[in-house]
Order: C-alpha cells, then sequence, then structure tokens
C-alpha cells in the first residue's frame, strides 16, 4: 500500500512559469491511498481556493476513489463564482462510473431565497460503432434551475461523439420567451452544420468572459465593455479545415463604453464562390446610424479586410486607447476607415473628422478642443497641424503621432506650438 499526504505550498511562480492559468491557495492538501493487491484507490483535495481560467472554487473539497471497477468521484465548494461573476452556492458536482456507464449531476443552492437554485444532470454509455470505433452517447435529463428567481428548464436531450463527429440532438434551455437551443452536428464534412440560436440574452455577461494570461495586467488592454439583449442565430460548419461562420444576430438597447447605439446588426453569410464570409454590422438608434460596417473574412488565410463609415458618432468611444495620457475625450466624428490584414497585424488607415472634441491630457490637467480631421496611418494616428484651443479660447497647433503596433505597444511623438496657453494645471494633489 501506498499513502499520500501533502501539503501544498507556493506554486504560483510554478504555474506562471508554466502558463497553466492554475492558481491553488498555500496550505492546500493533497491525500491518497493506493492499494496495488485489490486495484483500489483512494484520493482527496481540500483547498481554501481553486481558481483556473476565471472560475473560482472556494473552500472546495474534492474526494475520488476506484474500487471493483467502479469511480466515483464527489466535488463540493461553499462557492463557485463564474467568470461573468456570478456566483453559485453550496455548490455539489457527483460522477459515478462503471465499466461503459457514467452518471453526472450538478446541484447548487445559494440559500437565498429561491433567487439561484437547481441541478442539472446526464447519463452517458460508452458502445462501439458499425466501424467498430468507440462511441460516447450522452443522455441530458430534464431538471430546472433558478437565475434571479426566473426559472428555466431543461430539455431531453442527447450529445453523440465519436472519433470523426459530434451530434448535438436539440439541446434546450428556456425561460419564459428566452431561450438557448443548440443543434446540428460538427464532423469533417463541410455540409455538417451546428446552430446556436438565442433569444432574451444580456450580452452584458460576455464583459468578464475572458481568460487572464498570466504576466498580462488588466491596465494593459484597452476596456471597452458593452450591453443589449441578443436574438438571433450563428451557424458553424467545416470546423477541421476553414471554420465557416454565420451569423444573423440582433441586438437591442446595444451600449459600448456606457453609450447607447439602438439596435445593432450583426450579419455574415458565406460566399462559396469567393470562398469569404461577408460581413454587415449597422445600428439603428431612433431612426438614426452612427455607423456601418461592412467587408470580408478569408479563414484560409486568416485575412480580414474591413470597411466602417460613420456618422456624428461619438468619439468616447476611443477613450480607453488613450488612457495612456488622456481622459475625457468627447464630441462626434464622421468619416471612413479601413481595417485590414491578418487577425494578429490589422492595419487602420482613414480619416475621420472630429467635431467639438475635447479631451484631458492627464499629466497636465489641462483640457483642449478642437475640430478637424484625425488621420489612421498603418503606424498609428496622425494629428497634422491641427488647430486646438484651451479653456481660455488661446490656440495652439500640433502635429504628431500616436503609434501603435496592431494596437499594441502604444507611443507618442507630438510636436505643440502654442503662445500664451494654459499647460500646466496641476494642484497639490495631483502630485501625491
Amino acid at each position: 500500500m501506498f499513502t499520500l499526504n501533502t501539503r501544498i505550498k507556493r506554486v504560483d511562480k510554478l504555474n506562471e512559469f508554466l502558463g497553466t492559468g492554475l492558481t491553488i491557495t498555500e496550505g492546500s492538501l493533497l491525500t491518497g491511498r493506493f492499494m496495488s493487491d485489490r486495484a483500489e484507490m483512494v484520493t482527496g483535495l481540500r483547498s481554501d481556493a481553486i481558481t483556473y481560467a476565471g472560475t473560482r472554487l472556494a473552500k472546495m473539497n474534492l474526494s475520488a476513489s476506484v474500487s471493483g471497477g467502479k469511480m466515483v468521484v464527489e466535488l463540493m465548494a461553499d462557492t463557485l463564482l463564474l467568470p461573468d461573476k456570478s456566483e453559485l452556492g453550496n455548490f455539489i458536482l457527483g460522477a459515478t462510473s462503471n465499466t461503459d456507464t457514467i452518471d453526472l449531476g450538478i446541484r447548487w443552492d445559494n440559500q437565498d431565497g429561491g433567487r439561484t437554485i437547481g441541478e442539472a444532470k446526464a447519463r452517458g454509455y460508452f458502445s462501439l460503432n458499425e466501424m467498430n470505433r468507440s462511441v460516447l452517447t450522452v443522455g441530458i435529463l430534464p431538471s430546472n434551475f433558478t437565475v434571479s428567481h426566473t426559472p428555466w428548464h431543461i430539455s431531453p436531450a442527447r450529445v453523440v461523439i465519436d472519433s470523426t463527429s459530434a451530434l448535438f440532438d436539440n439541446i434546450l434551455l428556456n425561460s419564459r420567451t428566452n431561450y438557448i437551443r443548440l443543434d446540428g452536428k460538427l464532423s469533417s464534412a463541410p455540409e455538417e452544420r451546428l446552430t446556436l440560436s438565442f433569444e432574451g440574452l444580456n450580452l452584458a455577461y460576455l464583459n468578464s468572459l475572458k481568460r487572464e494570461k498570466p504576466g498580462v495586467q488588466d491596465d494593459d488592454r484597452p476596456e471597452m465593455p458593452f450591453g443589449g439583449i441578443m436574438k438571433g442565430n450563428i451557424t458553424l460548419s467545416d470546423v477541421y479545415d476553414e471554420l465557416l461562420f454565420e451569423s444573423n444576430v440582433h441586438v437591442s438597447d446595444f451600449m459600448l463604453n456606457n453609450k447607447g447605439y439602438g439596435l445593432l446588426t450583426v450579419r455574415s453569410d458565406w460566399d462559396p464562390r469567393k470562398k469569404v464570409a461577408d460581413i454587415q454590422v449597422f445600428n439603428d438608434f431612433e431612426g438614426s446610424r452612427f455607423f456601418d460596417i461592412s467587408g470580408s473574412y478569408t479563414p484560409s488565410s486568416k485575412n480580414a479586410d474591413i470597411t466602417a463609415s460613420t456618422y456624428g458618432m461619438p468619439l468616447d468611444i476611443l477613450n480607453p486607447f488613450l488612457k495612456t495620457f488622456a481622459s475625457g475625450l468627447s464630441g462626434v466624428g464622421s468619416g471612413t476607415v479601413r481595417l485590414y490584414g491578418k487577425l494578429s497585424q490589422l492595419v487602420l488607415t482613414g480619416s475621420v473628422m472630429a467635431q467639438d472634441a475635447s479631451m484631458k491630457i492627464d499629466f497636465l490637467q489641462s483640457r483642449y478642443s478642437f475640430s478637424d480631421s484625425i488621420r489612421f496611418t498603418p503606424q498609428g494616428i496622425a494629428f497634422r497641424n491641427i488647430r486646438f484651443y484651451d479653456e481660455r479660447k488661446n490656440q495652439g497647433t500640433i502635429n504628431g503621432m500616436l503609434s501603435h503596433r496592431s494596437f499594441k505597444d502604444m507611443g507618442i511623438s507630438f510636436d505643440i506650438n502654442m503662445d500664451k496657453m494654459l499647460v500646466l494645471n496641476t494642484r497639490p494633489k495631483d502630485n501625491e
């Protein structure tokens, strides 16, 4: 018999080096007992917190055993914090498997008067198909859960997975008029399609669904929160080769950077002759259009060619990209820009006429206004002989470049001419 009793100490540096994205609190206890003469194993893990890909288990206790060809796993946690910051309390996951079957169950109860409670159940079994290949069939059992006092129902469905394909047979979650449905098949055959359709989904839930990269701080990335209620469908096909993506999505009350844009429409259609996805995005704000985006994406080369036109669009959308040196950009812009190239090396060109624009230079604590054209070049955002004014209407001119590499590694190079203008407007507290 072999026994294991290990107290986990500092592993954050190792995880950061390996890029696992996994963090385990110091003091977590790993135990185990292995009996080779009876082919039995018992193991356990207790931890104050384990985090992976934005999901956090607090006060977690994991136990697992294998005996007589049967495996039993149970995971309990005081709370499960999901990437969208929602929380499931008293979370329990249980799994039992025999030679060719597996039963899975999940339960949670936040004990908040029925506001957040639920369960999900599934049963799977392994078999061989006509080509003697292993097949996993998972039957999703009917169950219910409640979110914010709103009941949801999980309908019976099945998933069939083998070495060449995955079939999703009418997986449906519905609540009153809101629903999520996944139906179709993914395989090497280009004609096979998987469709995700939905109605009543809150786009704001996606704001936190991003995986943190070790060593990268949030302050290094522009934050552009969005919101709205989604309705539509997304279809995937040819996932093993060029991954074709088609969509028809409408977002009502669409918001970006806390600014409303009305109804947003996103469409993409596959052009079989050119082998590109044609993309169209536009808004409708009480009969007015702020932007119109159209273009194409080529999956084989991962190249995009997108043209965007704006019509009196609020300039505050650029604030996240200027935060290294400025804040509070306001005004409206009209013009056309082109975004093209490989997804990892996108180039932005074109120009936008800024009207009644103003922004504060943070390290000077001074606000300046201007009405002129801002030009976008492969090297960055160019300012060419732009006249600007301080808060007392004194005039100056600016030439220079806000440089970037595919919107990263921002740099500033400005030549500013001014006479009797307010430059430094700091207060004692700004120097603290």
